[in-house]
């Protein structure tokens, strides 16, 4: 899967992985990539100027020949800069039940 973090004009300023860790929706991903300007991030990943995030989105890898496409909006519920994790979670989202652990190459 793919993170996608947008401005409040639709285009795309960062993006990165994540991993479903739960059937409801609950993604890991790291917290430079879900909140590019969190405290912590400073040393390593925050540039100069701040890059405002308006959303966040996640495309899920459908078939491993093309890209994913961001569809999903998906919240950030905790983001810890000093360790470089955040969890997000796709509200409303696809059941994921079927991908979480899924070997897709069987």
């Amino acid at each position: 899967m793919r993170v996608f973090l947008t401005d409040e004009d639709g285009r795309q300023v960062a993006s990165g992985s994540g991993t479903i860790v739960d059937p409801s929706g609950l993604i890991l991903t790291n917290a430079h990539v879900a909140t590019l300007n969190a405290d912590g991030l400073a040393v390593l990943y925050r540039p100069s100027d701040p890059i405002d995030v308006d959303r966040v989105l996640v495309g899920l890898i459908e078939d491993e020949a093309e890209p994913p496409i961001p569809r999903y909006v998906a919240e950030v519920l905790v983001s810890e800069a000093w360790y470089d994790l955040a969890v997000t979670a796709l509200p409303g989202g696809p059941s994921l039940r079927r991908r979480v652990g899924a070997d897709r190459r069987r």
